[in-house]
């Protein structure tokens, strides 16, 4: 059964935060840009997918909904 979840700012904040700090512990490094980009490029390693990404978040928002108790 599939669950609806209502996108809040707070939720979305939240999200944010994790994944930036996600990709400055896990990033690799490269200066690769398009010709008409400024922005580097950041690479995950290739064991990371948007499953592992979303347990982690899960994990790391149980573990501190259990401290918050």
């Amino acid at each position: 059964m599939l669950s609806k979840v209502t996108i809040t700012n707070e939720l979305e904040e939240s999200v944010k935060t994790f994944i930036t700090e996600y990709v400055q512990i896990h990033r690799l490094s490269s200066f690769l840009r398009y010709r008409t980009d400024s922005k580097i490029f950041i690479y995950l390693p290739t064991s990371t997918t948007y499953k592992l990404i979303y347990d982690n978040y899960k994990t790391a928002v149980l573990q501190e909904q259990g401290s918050d108790i």
